[in-house]
Protein backbone atom coordinates (compact mmCIF):
# COMPACT_ATOMS: atom_id res chain seq x y z
CA UNK A 1 0.00 0.00 0.00
CA UNK A 2 0.96 3.61 -0.46
CA UNK A 3 -0.49 6.88 0.84
CA UNK A 4 0.81 10.42 0.37
CA UNK A 5 0.59 13.10 3.05
CA UNK A 6 1.73 16.03 0.92
CA UNK A 7 1.13 18.62 3.64
CA UNK A 8 3.54 16.88 6.03
CA UNK A 9 5.94 15.67 3.32
CA UNK A 10 5.45 11.98 4.10
CA UNK A 11 4.69 8.83 2.15
CA UNK A 12 3.36 5.84 4.09
CA UNK A 13 3.92 2.38 2.69
CA UNK A 14 3.35 -1.16 3.90
CA UNK A 15 5.04 -4.47 3.29
CA UNK A 16 4.23 -8.13 3.88
CA UNK A 17 6.56 -8.18 6.88
CA UNK A 18 4.01 -6.38 9.10
CA UNK A 19 5.75 -3.01 8.80
CA UNK A 20 4.59 0.54 8.19
CA UNK A 21 7.39 2.52 6.57
CA UNK A 22 7.40 6.32 6.57
CA UNK A 23 9.46 8.05 3.87
CA UNK A 24 10.18 11.77 3.81
CA UNK A 25 9.31 13.27 0.44
CA UNK A 26 11.76 16.08 1.05
CA UNK A 27 14.61 13.89 2.34
CA UNK A 28 13.96 10.78 0.19
CA UNK A 29 14.89 8.76 3.29
CA UNK A 30 13.11 6.35 5.58
CA UNK A 31 12.07 8.57 8.49
CA UNK A 32 10.48 5.79 10.56
CA UNK A 33 9.58 2.12 10.41
CA UNK A 34 6.93 0.70 12.74
CA UNK A 35 6.04 -2.92 13.40
CA UNK A 36 2.23 -3.03 13.12
CA UNK A 37 -0.48 -5.51 14.04
CA UNK A 38 -1.51 -5.99 10.40
CA UNK A 39 0.31 -9.08 9.14
CA UNK A 40 -0.81 -8.64 5.53
CA UNK A 41 -1.10 -4.87 5.11
CA UNK A 42 -2.25 -4.20 1.58
CA UNK A 43 -3.58 -0.72 0.92
CA UNK A 44 -3.64 2.48 2.95
CA UNK A 45 -6.03 5.41 3.24
CA UNK A 46 -4.87 8.56 5.01
CA UNK A 47 -7.15 10.70 7.18
CA UNK A 48 -6.04 14.17 6.04
CA UNK A 49 -7.56 15.94 9.05
CA UNK A 50 -6.33 13.59 11.74
CA UNK A 51 -3.57 11.24 12.79
CA UNK A 52 -5.17 8.07 11.42
CA UNK A 53 -4.21 5.63 8.73
CA UNK A 54 -6.65 2.95 7.58
CA UNK A 55 -4.90 -0.24 6.42
CA UNK A 56 -6.49 -3.33 4.90
CA UNK A 57 -5.17 -6.53 6.54
CA UNK A 58 -6.07 -9.19 4.01
CA UNK A 59 -5.77 -12.52 5.87
CA UNK A 60 -5.04 -14.67 2.82
CA UNK A 61 -4.05 -18.27 3.55
CA UNK A 62 -1.88 -18.31 0.42
CA UNK A 63 0.01 -15.21 1.58
CA UNK A 64 0.29 -16.59 5.12
CA UNK A 65 2.12 -19.65 3.72
CA UNK A 66 4.40 -17.43 1.63
CA UNK A 67 5.21 -15.23 4.64
CA UNK A 68 6.05 -18.21 6.84
CA UNK A 69 8.27 -19.75 4.16
CA UNK A 70 10.10 -16.62 3.07
CA UNK A 71 10.51 -14.68 6.31
CA UNK A 72 9.53 -17.03 9.13
CA UNK A 73 6.59 -14.80 10.10
CA UNK A 74 4.35 -16.67 12.52
CA UNK A 75 0.75 -15.56 12.10
CA UNK A 76 -1.02 -14.32 15.21
CA UNK A 77 -4.10 -12.79 13.58
CA UNK A 78 -6.43 -14.05 10.84
CA UNK A 79 -6.64 -10.64 9.15
CA UNK A 80 -9.93 -9.95 7.35
CA UNK A 81 -10.07 -6.48 8.82
CA UNK A 82 -9.19 -2.83 8.48
CA UNK A 83 -6.64 -1.74 11.01
CA UNK A 84 -6.83 1.89 12.15
CA UNK A 85 -3.38 3.17 13.07
CA UNK A 86 -1.90 6.26 14.65
CA UNK A 87 0.30 7.46 11.82
CA UNK A 88 2.84 9.02 14.19
CA UNK A 89 3.85 5.72 15.79
CA UNK A 90 1.96 2.85 14.10
CA UNK A 91 -0.05 2.02 17.23
CA UNK A 92 -3.39 0.31 16.75
CA UNK A 93 -6.39 2.56 17.42
CA UNK A 94 -9.11 0.17 16.23
CA UNK A 95 -9.73 -3.04 14.30
CA UNK A 96 -12.74 -3.17 11.97
CA UNK A 97 -13.93 -6.65 10.84
CA UNK A 98 -14.52 -7.00 7.09
CA UNK A 99 -15.81 -9.54 4.63
CA UNK A 100 -13.29 -12.01 3.17
CA UNK A 101 -10.19 -10.64 1.47
CA UNK A 102 -10.16 -6.89 2.15
CA UNK A 103 -7.96 -5.15 -0.39
CA UNK A 104 -8.85 -1.71 -1.74
CA UNK A 105 -9.67 1.14 0.62
CA UNK A 106 -10.90 4.70 0.13
CA UNK A 107 -11.72 7.36 2.70
CA UNK A 108 -14.40 9.93 1.87
CA UNK A 109 -13.58 12.22 4.80
CA UNK A 110 -16.24 14.92 4.15
CA UNK A 111 -19.00 12.29 4.26
CA UNK A 112 -17.35 10.24 7.03
CA UNK A 113 -17.34 7.10 4.90
CA UNK A 114 -14.69 4.44 4.52
CA UNK A 115 -15.11 2.05 1.57
CA UNK A 116 -13.40 -1.35 1.40
CA UNK A 117 -13.30 -3.90 -1.43
CA UNK A 118 -13.52 -7.48 -0.22
CA UNK A 119 -11.86 -9.44 -2.99
CA UNK A 120 -12.83 -12.96 -1.96
CA UNK A 121 -16.34 -12.10 -0.78
CA UNK A 122 -17.31 -10.11 -3.87
CA UNK A 123 -18.50 -7.14 -1.83
CA UNK A 124 -17.76 -3.50 -1.14
CA UNK A 125 -18.43 -2.42 2.43
CA UNK A 126 -19.09 1.11 3.65
CA UNK A 127 -18.28 2.11 7.24
CA UNK A 128 -18.78 5.27 9.25
CA UNK A 129 -15.19 6.55 9.47
CA UNK A 130 -15.72 7.97 12.97
CA UNK A 131 -17.63 5.17 14.73
CA UNK A 132 -16.29 2.33 12.49
CA UNK A 133 -19.82 0.90 12.24
CA UNK A 134 -20.84 -0.84 9.01
CA UNK A 135 -23.43 1.24 7.15
CA UNK A 136 -23.84 -0.70 3.89
CA UNK A 137 -22.63 -3.70 1.93
CA UNK A 138 -22.79 -3.78 -1.87
CA UNK A 139 -22.61 -7.05 -3.79
CA UNK A 140 -20.39 -6.82 -6.87
CA UNK A 141 -18.87 -9.45 -9.14
CA UNK A 142 -15.86 -11.26 -7.71
CA UNK A 143 -13.04 -9.89 -7.47
CA UNK A 144 -13.46 -6.22 -6.52
CA UNK A 145 -10.12 -4.46 -6.51
CA UNK A 146 -9.66 -0.67 -6.63
CA UNK A 147 -11.97 2.23 -5.79
CA UNK A 148 -12.57 5.70 -7.19
CA UNK A 149 -15.13 8.20 -5.96
CA UNK A 150 -17.06 10.77 -7.97
CA UNK A 151 -18.12 12.85 -4.96
CA UNK A 152 -20.00 15.39 -7.06
CA UNK A 153 -22.31 12.75 -8.51
CA UNK A 154 -22.34 10.39 -5.49
CA UNK A 155 -20.93 7.47 -7.44
CA UNK A 156 -18.37 4.91 -6.32
CA UNK A 157 -16.50 3.04 -9.08
CA UNK A 158 -15.00 -0.38 -8.41
CA UNK A 159 -12.57 -2.19 -10.69
CA UNK A 160 -13.45 -5.88 -11.04
CA UNK A 161 -10.58 -8.28 -11.72
CA UNK A 162 -10.90 -11.74 -13.20
CA UNK A 163 -10.54 -14.73 -10.93
CA UNK A 164 -9.14 -18.20 -11.48
CA UNK A 165 -12.60 -19.50 -12.47
CA UNK A 166 -13.12 -16.85 -15.16
CA UNK A 167 -12.44 -17.75 -18.79
CA UNK A 168 -8.89 -16.96 -19.88
CA UNK A 169 -8.78 -13.70 -21.80
CA UNK A 170 -12.23 -12.57 -20.66
CA UNK A 171 -12.68 -8.86 -20.17
CA UNK A 172 -12.46 -7.30 -16.75
CA UNK A 173 -14.97 -4.64 -15.76
CA UNK A 174 -15.88 -1.66 -13.60
CA UNK A 175 -18.88 -1.66 -11.28
CA UNK A 176 -20.79 1.55 -10.62
CA UNK A 177 -22.41 2.02 -7.20
CA UNK A 178 -24.83 4.91 -6.84
CA UNK A 179 -24.46 6.18 -3.27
Amino acid sequence: GLALDAANKRVYTSNLLADLVVVGTDSNKVEAQHRIAAEQPMNIALDPAGKRLFVTDQGSEMLRGYQAKSSGLVSKHPGQRVLVLDRSNGNELASIPTDAGPLGILLDAPRKRLYVTNREAGTVTAYNSDSYQKVATYAVPTHPNSLALDAKNNVLYVSIKNGEKDAKGSEESVARIQL
